[in-house]
């Protein structure tokens, strides 16, 4: 995905990581995972986004420790595309 704003939500390493891009009101987030490939979630508005990250981004979903997971849903908050 080409221009827009662009955030680094966290990367483990090359094949592990997540990555924001917003075009205007739009927003999609792309996680790269070596165990499930590639996946993408599309959200139209701020609120929607932060909903969907605060059910995802826990430990016992995402596999993290709960450090992890409040840096990451933190990023997402401070936020400002």
């Amino acid at each position: 995905m080409s221009g827009g704003k662009k955030l680094n939500i966290y990367k483990f390493d090359n094949w592990n990581q997540g990555n924001l891009h917003q075009h205007g009101r739009r927003m999609v987030v792309s996680e790269i995972s070596s165990v499930t490939g590639e996946e993408t979630f599309e959200f139209h508005s701020r609120q929607e986004l932060l909903h969907w990250a605060e059910r995802h981004y826990t430990p016992e979903r995402f596999g993290e420790s709960a450090e992890v997971c409040a840096e990451i849903l933190q990023k997402l908050k401070n936020f400002r595309g």
